[in-house]
């Protein structure tokens, strides 16, 4: 087994929120305060992807290869 983490900076994932939900930015601070917060996520985390500045199609190549390496 192995986790996984798509990893992006917080700006990034407001914008995210804000494309996707009608929410305001109280809504989505209490969000993402609820949540374990970035640094917990990686250090959990046997990979991190970083999801910044890449475009889907990177993404999914980046996901292919990992799937690959760990046989999925």
């Amino acid at each position: 087994d192995a986790i996984v983490v798509v990893d992006c900076s917080h700006a990034t994932q407001v914008q995210r929120v804000v494309q996707r939900n009608a929410l305001d930015s109280v809504q989505i601070e209490a969000i993402i305060a609820s949540q374990a917060t970035r640094l917990q996520r990686r250090r959990a985390a046997d990979t991190v992807i970083y999801n910044d500045g890449c475009t889907l199609e990177e993404l999914a190549a980046t996901v292919a290869v990992l799937a690959k390496t760990l046989a999925l």
